[in-house]
């Protein structure tokens, strides 16, 4: 990507922790209309998962994949299912707890 196509997105990143470039070329996928690349930094992206109460946040590696891509892992977390125990219940407790 040309430096000067990359610009709006560097600025947009420094400003708010998330741009987005595109492409600009007519794309291969045809159920999408635009196709680039976007950076985000984790303190976005935490953001983000915080405001949402349904999941868990699992693991967190930097340049995990190809010594370029970041890997996060998120978890849907149980809503309150009747097999669900609490963390802290011992499991000679856990009898006494099913409702």
């Amino acid at each position: 990507m040309a430096d000067e196509l990359f610009l709006p997105a560097e600025r947009a990143f420094y400003r708010t922790g998330f741009g987005y470039a595109d492409y600009n070329t007519p794309t291969i996928y045809t159920n999408q209309s635009r196709y680039g690349i976007s950076i985000s930094a984790p303190s976005f992206v935490f953001r983000l998962l915080e405001e949402d109460d349904t999941v868990s946040i699992i693991s967190y590696s930097e340049r995990a994949w190809d010594d370029h891509q970041d890997v996060l892992v998120v978890q849907k977390r149980d809503i309150g299912h009747a097999w669900s125990w609490p963390a802290t219940a011992r499991p000679e407790e856990q009898s006494s707890l099913i409702t």
